[in-house]
């Protein structure tokens, strides 16, 4: 949905030639290059970068995720609901983004006040029992 294809799986290649330009843009990349070489374990092979949670490109496309999301005019690719289901998670692990909206009404009459406040969370839980595969 983003446009981006991976392939490979030690290291994997990233190719952002059709990705949206905000993505393009978050790999801090020049314009004729589109492919990142990554790691996701260290060592990293050679001429890959490792790609930690810590890393700019990551914490930038988790906030362009997370921003297209709660925003109604984007077309985001996590605007619901998502499952994603892997062998590098050993145990089942849900995480929910939940916005709480409120509506605070001041005063009354003529004076009436209605305001819009917004909470975002993000929650976790880990099951008692691994994670089944396959």
């Amino acid at each position: 949905m983003l446009g981006g294809v991976v392939s490979g799986s030690n290291p994997v290649e990233i190719d952002l030639g059709e990705a949206r330009s905000t993505i393009r843009e978050l790999a801090d990349r020049a314009p004729e290059t589109r492919q990142i070489r990554a790691g996701f374990q260290l060592p990293v092979p050679d001429g890959a970068v490792f790609l930690d949670r810590t890393h700019p490109f990551v914490e930038g496309l988790a906030t362009y995720v997370m921003d297209t999301a709660l925003d109604p005019l984007e077309k985001g690719v996590a605007t619901r609901t998502g499952a994603i289901r892997t062998n590098d998670v050993s145990t089942l692990t849900t995480l929910l983004l939940i916005r709480n909206r409120f509506h605070i009404v001041s005063g009354g009459g003529a004076e009436e006040r209605t305001l819009l406040a917004e909470d975002v969370r993000l929650l976790a839980s880990k099951a008692s029992r691994p994670a089944r595969t396959g």
